[in-house]
């Protein structure tokens, strides 16, 4: 069985290593990075939005309609909201309100 490795890239050599888990996107550091059979990468931007639960080059263009670079559309998924939560959070607010 492949056991995949990610590490968060915001402490360099410090960095905290997670087992079969991907650590939480942040916009003020690289997407972190994957290990799989002993060789490092990035996320890309599309991995990053599946992370997240949106549709595949959610980020990709601008509201002008010209391209987003990789670096911002994975910072703009940092500072997203998954959308899977967001769904969870608001069907609780509506369970409290309904029983109220």
């Amino acid at each position: 069985m492949l056991t995949l490795i990610t590490f968060d890239t915001q402490f360099g050599s410090n960095a905290t290593t997670f087992e079969d888990i991907s650590p939480t996107l942040k916009s003020s550091q690289q997407a972190p990075s994957v290990l799989m059979d002993n060789s490092v990468r990035r996320l890309t931007a599309i991995e990053c939005e599946r992370l997240m639960g949106w549709p595949d080059d959610h980020t990709k263009n601008r509201a002008d309609g010209k391209v987003n670079a990789e670096t911002s559309r994975i910072s703009m998924c940092g500072n997203g909201v998954a959308s899977p939560v967001a769904r969870w959070i608001a069907e609780k607010i509506n369970e409290v309100e309904a029983w109220i």
